[in-house]
């Protein structure tokens, strides 16, 4: 019997990788004779990394230091495939796991760190860049990532405007004298789950600022500052991008790579399942189990219990159940992208920091329970 197990992470407990591990611990109490297959996922935000480089061969692990998003000195690792293509995660350098709830403030955070971990794996030879856009702390329409790259962003004056949203709304031209030609030439492709625009009430600011620390004012002014970015960025380039699906990911960081860079935006979970061949992996597989943290309607939007059913389901008959560490609300609906069957980890009524505590001995549990189920619909069948 083989099966493939292909989960996301379990946000804020687990990662992909384990989310997989436990899943199979579970499932040998059942099948103890079974060929296990790990495919660690992401769909672009936490984790897109690890996923790829947990497919990728010839990966050398390098280090750089860079700035968080408050301008503070950290080291973060990156990787390269092949010695050509970096394989960079913007939550290391500008993401709100390097911030406590009490220090978000998308007015001062900075993609600067992130294009500062560009440059780094420029000079080792990098020629291709995939990036990973989950997760950011910030705002700024990836004007931090650009400013680290060379690219100089003005003020009436004619003085650097700072970092950070924050400082947007001071900006009136933008030069680009000491941009190094080797990063022009770099080809970047920013993997991403998410289809917002970068203005608008479904723009980078609307949706993902209050969870980054905005709230009334604060959101205003960072509107009115990415407003100005996109006018100001659209007089330089001569392109009108706000409104490319997409663009919003990451604070807009999507938006400003792909003003000015040699860009690719690309749905994060079809670029990883493309790139490890997913459908070569789940031939002849007798069960695929994925499976996220939490399933609910955005499920069904570029995440990866839907996506794995879509392309299974694509080439083959073979069952696929997610198991979840919660489902909310309604969700008949995953029947009809290709899933057969959903499962909860959660065991009972319980704060959140209890279950995320929980989750790994909780998905073991959870995990076994399917399994006896698909022995007992195999009996019934027989």
């Amino acid at each position: 019997m083989k099966i493939v197990i292909a989960p996301d992470s379990f946000k804020g407990s687990l990662t992909a990788l384990e989310v997989a591990e436990r899943i199979q611990i579970g499932f040998q109490r059942v099948f103890p004779d079974a060929h296990f297959t790990s495919l660690p996922l992401s769909d672009g935000g936490e984790g897109f990394v690890e996923s790829l480089l947990h497919a990728a061969a010839q990966v050398e692990y390098r280090s750089a230091q860079v700035s968080d998003p408050l301008g503070r000195p950290i080291e973060v690792k990156y990787a390269l495939i092949d010695g050509h293509t970096a394989v960079l995660d913007l939550a290391r350098a500008s993401g709100l796991i390097l911030l406590k709830p009490e220090e978000r403030d998308p007015l001062s955070a900075s993609t600067y760190g992130t294009g500062q971990l560009i440059r780094a794996a420029i000079s080792q030879g990098a020629t291709q860049v995939f990036l990973g856009l989950g997760g950011s702390a910030t705002n700024d329409g990836g004007s931090g990532l650009l400013q680290a790259l060379g690219f100089e962003l003005l003020d009436a004056a004619g003085k650097g405007i700072g970092y950070g949203g924050g400082s947007l709304a001071k900006l009136s031209r933008i030069r680009a004298p000491q941009v190094p030609e080797e990063v022009l030439n770099t080809q970047f492709i920013l993997a991403t789950d998410v289809t917002n625009p970068l203005l608008g009430d479904q723009g980078a600011t609307a949706v993902f600022g209050p969870q980054k620390g905005a709230s009334g004012q604060v959101l205003a002014d960072l509107e009115a500052g990415m407003t100005n970015w996109e006018k100001a960025v659209t007089d330089f380039t001569g392109k009108a991008l706000g409104q490319v699906a997409g663009t919003g990911a990451a604070g807009g960081t999507a938006y400003g790579v792909l003003s000015f860079l040699n860009t690719r935006i690309v749905s994060g979970l079809d670029f990883l399942l493309d790139f490890i061949e997913f459908e070569k992996i789940v031939e002849g597989a007798d069960l695929v189990i994925t499976g996220e943290g939490r399933m609910d309607g955005q499920s069904r939007f570029g995440k990866v219990p839907v996506g794995v059913a879509r392309r299974v389901k694509q080439r083959s008959g073979v069952p696929v159940i997610a198991i979840n560490g919660s489902i909310e609300g309604e969700n008949s609906w995953v029947y009809e992208e290709g899933l057969d069957a959903v499962f909860s980890s959660v065991q009972s009524v319980t704060r959140l920091e209890t279950a995320l505590e929980n989750a790994g001995e909780n998905l073991v549990i959870a995990a076994e329970r399917a399994a006896r189920a698909l022995v007992v619909l195999a009996k019934d069948k027989a």
